[in-house]
């Protein structure tokens, strides 16, 4: 009969998953155990024993003795019926076992055992792997002492087990601590509590340049500056005393001879009573970081002390509108101290009592997240200071993020006395502008005052011309006709100039080719120069259309290429026109006039662009000195400039720039010379193709102009009819039809506009009549007037006979219809 095991049935074997959870069989401490079977055998008097490990499907022999082991499948080994059935684990006999009957160990297949005894092995959490066994091929039995002593064995193979699986976790991690310590960036250190190292990392060579050596003091390593040796100290004596983790922050020094920042982090490691036998150190460079935090705080002192110091009230609020910061200017600006004024809404503080309302309307608007329509922002907004008084302030708003949610700031720039000042500057420009507005209205009434008489001077002198007379008559004709052209032009010359230092010129925008405008004006002043000897030339590229005003550019370059002319004695004046682009689609006109005259020194030059100013030159052919002051103004306005260049005996060049507008247009080439200006019609010559005469009615206050208008148009064949006043003219269009209707503005009862729109009014053809203004004003107000009521010209007096030709060249006499009476 089998004896009873000596140890009670442990629970069955804990399978596939607790071998690989020990890493076997793979890892078994195969040479202790095969050790510890030759002990088992010796015990026992055996030759053969064997330690097996149990899974679900495999017997795995380890460590053996007395035969080569191997891998059996589990249904034929005898441990596993042992390690089920207790009754099992000691057989004198297995052939007579029935629980062995068939099995391939017993009846020869495998093996012929016959003498069998097993112990378990069972882990320390109770887990059992497989057992220890010894058997024989002869029957044989065991006394209690050595089942005992088997059952010791088979507990000594589960401590080696573990102590195995114990050392490979070990050599796991500190293989991993290799890798970890080698691969990061911090230093990790080990070291005694006397401070001697005992490992460190390679990152050492990265973070301070120095070689991992060990034995040595940790400050001796590290370089740890002498300042901040204590607080390391210090904290590894708390690690050492409380056994809990520290932190300090202190100065290394690399190998290049910097200083670089360290953040330690102290670790205790424990032997298995809780005894701190080392100290971990995990040392990460925070150099940056702390040098960041440096350059922080130092911002933060000098914001403070900006703060303390600034000129201007700074105030701070929360989202509920409440004083939170009130720097020293504050209280200086408003009469409150920063006790008093912080905790205090700021509307109670600052804000005039009418305008609270609107003040804590933007406060909740910004609370419930609308938007700042301010920020960022410098407006200009009333205060009030402490004894009621208001003050103007410049309000600059920003908000910044804190810890209880968005802070509202604000500089608060009192600025009384530029308020002040602006307030004195404005009142003087509205008095400069008013002096100017007077001066342009005095030009215009003169202009108007001496034109009128002006208009029956060389009115009547033209009508002279046309008299038989001497020549000597002829001659003083000619001599005051030419001095009323002077006196004209030196009229047109000051309100031009006028106009411009006020920029209320108007400047046209339309097509145009510099080329033919440059063209016009040397064909123009080429008889004048060839009268004094001179040529004129021009160098001009091929047409091309710009945007601008030709009649202003042509003003300027004829008072450029007149001088020019005027001014040389002998020689040539040339013109030159240039277009080169000059960006976002504009085009540079360069437009240059050069003369061979005398020349202009340096102080010469200096005033030459002043009104009535004028050169040695000037002085002796004669002038105004008002065209170059005039030609600089109307260039200026263009967006140009003009330059010169002159010195005595070398003549002059006056340059003109400006950059213009490409036309979209293209320029239509001109076809041959210009064509010339149509013959003047003789005197008193009759309508061609026997045609009625045009009729035209002449309506102004003047006897005077009257009378020379009236003499002109007849001279060029019209019949003409006078009336002296607004009201006469519309009842003579009623009355009777005419071919023109000539309309001078001031007259007594209704002026010339009022007329133009009576008449227009006027049913059936009388309404359509043509209409031209004729009048002594040249402001542009009155072309503005005259053309909303439907005036189709505008004749500026003085009038010539060329004027009135033309005008009678574009009127088509039209029969008379019958006018009501």
């Amino acid at each position: 009969m089998p004896l009873s095991p000596v140890l009670p049935a442990p629970p069955v074997p804990g399978g596939a998953d607790l071998l690989t959870a020990h890493g076997l069989p793979e890892h078994a401490p195969v040479e202790q155990l095969q050790a510890l079977t030759r002990v088992a055998a010796a015990l026992c008097g055996t030759r053969t024993a064997v330690v097996n490990l149990l899974d679900e499907s495999f017997q795995h022999q380890v460590g053996e003795v007395g035969f080569t082991g191997g891998s059996t499948d589990v249904s034929d080994s005898m441990c596993a019926l042992a390690l089920d059935r207790p009754d099992l684990r000691h057989v004198p006999d297995a052939a007579l076992e029935p629980a062995f009957a068939g099995n391939p160990w017993v009846d020869g297949r495998t093996a012929r055992v016959r003498f069998y005894a097993s112990a378990p092995i069972v882990l320390a959490g109770g887990g059992v792997i497989g057992s220890l066994c010894v058997f024989a091929e002869e029957p044989g039995r065991l006394v209690p002492a050595r089942l005992e002593a088997l059952a010791d064995l088979a507990r000594q193979a589960a401590v080696l087990i573990e102590q195995a699986q114990q050392a490979r976790e070990s050599a796991g991690q500190a293989a991993l601590f290799r890798l970890v310590a080698e691969g990061s960036a911090d230093v990790l250190s080990r070291h005694a509590p006397d401070g001697t190292v005992r490992y460190v990392s390679p990152s050492l060579r990265n973070v301070l340049g120095h070689e991992p050596v060990t034995g040595g003091r940790v400050e001796d390593l590290l370089r740890i500056e002498p300042d901040d040796l204590a607080d390391v100290q210090d904290a590894a004596r708390r690690v050492l005393t409380g056994g809990r983790s520290a932190s300090v922050l202190f100065r290394a020094g690399h190998a290049d001879r910097s200083v670089r920042w360290l953040e330690a982090r102290l670790a205790p490691i424990r032997d298995e009573h809780g005894r701190v036998l080392e100290l971990h150190s995990a040392a990460r460079d925070v150099t940056e970081r702390v040098r960041a935090a440096q350059d922080l705080a130092q911002a933060a002192e000098q914001a403070a002390g900006l703060v303390e110091t600034c000129a201007d009230a700074l105030v701070s609020v929360d989202e509920d509108d409440v004083v939170v910061d009130w720097n020293p200017a504050a209280a200086e600006t408003f009469g409150w101290s920063r006790e008093e004024a912080v905790g205090r809404d700021l509307s109670e503080l600052i804000v005039p009592a009418e305008l609270r309302p609107q003040h804590r309307a933007g406060v909740a608007r910004l609370r419930a997240g609308g938007e700042a329509r301010i920020l960022g922002q410098q407006v200009q907004v009333t205060g009030q200071r402490r004894d009621g008084s208001r003050l103007p302030l410049e309000l600059t708003l920003w908000r910044s993020r804190g810890r209880d949610g968005w802070r509202y700031n604000a500089f608060l720039r009192d600025v009384t006395d530029r308020v002040a000042a602006e307030a004195a500057l404005t009142e003087a420009r509205d008095q400069a502008l008013a002096s100017t507005r007077a001066k342009t209205a005095f030009l215009a009434a003169a202009s108007h005052e001496i034109r009128t008489p002006l208009n029956g001077v060389l009115g009547t002198l033209e009508l002279l011309e046309l008299e038989r007379l001497t020549a000597r008559q002829a001659e003083y004709v000619a001599v005051a006709r030419r001095s009323g052209e002077a006196l004209l032009r030196l009229l047109n010359d000051v309100l031009d100039l006028s106009k411009a230092e006020t920029t209320v010129v108007d400047l046209a925008s339309e097509d145009f080719s510099p080329t033919a405008v440059a063209r016009d004006v040397t064909a123009a002043m080429t008889p004048v120069a060839a009268r004094k000897g001179l040529s004129v030339v021009l160098d001009a590229p091929a047409d091309q259309l710009l945007v601008g005003d030709p009649g202003r550019l042509r003003q300027v370059l004829m008072n450029l290429v007149g001088n020019a002319v005027k001014f040389t004695a002998q020689g040539q004046v040339a013109v030159s026109v240039g277009l080169t682009a000059a960006g976002a689609g504009l085009v540079r006109l360069r437009i240059s006039v050069r003369d061979t005259g005398a020349g202009m020194c340096a102080e010469e030059l200096a005033g030459l662009f002043q009104p009535f100013s004028q050169g040695a030159q000037g002085q002796r052919y004669g002038g105004t000195g008002l065209g170059l002051a005039l030609s600089q103004q109307l260039v200026e306005l263009m967006g140009g400039r003009v330059d010169v260049q002159s010195a005595p005996g070398s003549g002059s060049v006056f340059v003109v720039e400006v950059d213009l507008p490409r036309a979209r247009t293209v320029p239509v080439p001109a076809a041959g010379a210009e064509p010339a200006d149509p013959a003047p019609a003789p005197v008193d010559a009759a309508p061609p193709g026997g045609r009625r005469p045009p009729r035209v009615l002449i309506a102004d206050d003047s006897e005077v102009n009257l009378m020379v208008a009236a003499a002109l148009l007849g001279s060029a064949g019209a019949e003409v009819v006078t009336v002296e006043d607004g009201d006469e003219a519309v009842a003579a269009v009623q009355r009777e039809h005419f071919d023109l209707v000539l309309l001078d503005n001031q007259m007594p009862r209704m002026s010339g506009v009022e007329a133009a729109a009576a008449i227009r009014a006027l049913p059936g053809p009388a309404g359509a009549t043509r209409l031209v203004a004729l009048t002594a004003s040249t402001g542009e107000d009155q072309r503005a007037a005259f053309a909303a009521a439907l005036v189709e010209g505008f004749l500026t007096k003085p009038v010539r006979l060329a004027d009135f030709r033309r005008l009678l060249a574009e009127t088509t006499p039209g029969e008379a219809p019958a006018r009501s009476r």
